[in-house]
């Protein structure tokens, strides 16, 4: 399974795979949001799986104490400590607008900066030019 908080992962390039093409850098930076809080979402069972004892001592439970007692005292306790989490569509959107809106105000800013760097009165000097048209 690849996280997307992985270092070192090219998202853009993940993203392409995800959507199927090359897509635009709004829908890359929509995508990656949605992606992170995705993840978010599925850690609760990544702390499950590291929770529950291994295999052998599980099946050996369930040998010695029956399913019933499995599940009473080493499944619910896991379960109730690592709820399932929800995906609520409001707060995906709500991230997804955010991150595009950061997105274009970061460009926004860049390009201030950029505009900064020139003095628009200090430019080239004016020049005109007589074009002949033949009329």
């Amino acid at each position: 399974m690849t996280f997307i908080s992985e270092p070192g992962l090219d998202k853009r390039k993940y993203a392409e795979e995800i959507l199927g093409g090359t897509p635009s850098i709004e829908d890359v930076v929509q995508k990656v949001a949605e992606l992170e809080y995705l993840e978010e979402i599925e850690a609760y069972k990544v702390q499950r799986a590291a929770e529950y004892p291994d295999f052998g001592v599980q099946l050996d439970y369930i040998y010695h104490s029956g399913i019933d007692a499995w599940k009473t005292n080493i499944v619910d306790p896991v379960k109730a400590k690592y709820p399932k989490a929800v995906i609520d569509a409001d707060e995906l959107a709500s991230r997804q607008a955010l991150a595009l809106f950061n997105h274009q105000l970061k460009l926004y800013t860049n390009a201030q900066a950029r505009l900064a760097q020139y003095q628009l009165s200090v430019g080239v000097p004016e020049s005109s030019e007589t074009i002949v048209t033949g009329q």
